[in-house]
């Protein structure tokens, strides 16, 4: 990752290229087989991200203790815009994390794809998808029914307040259908 970037005004995330596999230390990721997987926290898109920015960034500060993959998905869609500041400047010089773009609400293939990448198994042990952002009831929930359908034995764990949708405060978690492999936070 190009430090200069990070903590910038202009930072740009859409321009910064994915961290190369050889730059992760792959036998520290093997080790915790846990990933914090951040979805569109782009506020120039999705205006409700600013709304669980702070809870974010206390689960990516958490992830970093842990020495956790840090996966920030962006839909990519033009009207989006980048990932939050804040949140790129929480990842300045912490060596564990990748950007992913994503073409749909579901970004579960990407997040698989970029794990490996990054030389993350996804194989038994159980790996630990623990996800973070918006919208609860769209992005996050396909993506975690999509995780948990392609790899069924994982783990996805969904950050109840680190979520948002278009109700806040007012979703009802248990309307969050889940899969066997699928606990709330």
């Amino acid at each position: 990752m190009n430090q200069s970037l990070v903590g910038r005004e202009s930072f740009n995330p859409a321009m910064e290229t994915a961290m190369p596999p050889s730059s992760l230390l792959k036998s520290n990721l093997q080790e915790t087989l846990r990933m914090l997987v951040v979805i569109d926290m782009q506020p120039d898109g999705f205006p409700l991200a600013r709304s669980v920015l702070r809870q974010v960034r206390q689960a990516i500060a958490n992830a970093m203790t842990s020495s956790w993959l840090v996966l920030i998905v962006e839909f990519d869609i033009e009207c989006a815009g980048p990932t939050d500041p804040a949140i790129m400047s929480t990842l300045a010089g912490y060596p564990y994390w990748r950007l992913v773009k994503k073409k749909a609400e579901d970004g579960s293939l990407e997040v698989i794809e970029a794990a490996t990448e990054a030389g993350m198994s996804t194989a038994c042990p159980v790996p630990v998808f623990r996800l973070a952002g918006v919208t609860t009831d769209d992005c996050i929930s396909k993506t975690a029914h999509g995780l948990a359908r392609r790899l069924p034995d994982c783990l996805v764990e969904v950050i109840t307040d680190a979520c948002c949708n278009w109700q806040g405060a007012r979703f009802d978690w248990k309307q969050f259908s889940r899969a066997a492999n699928i606990v709330l936070i």
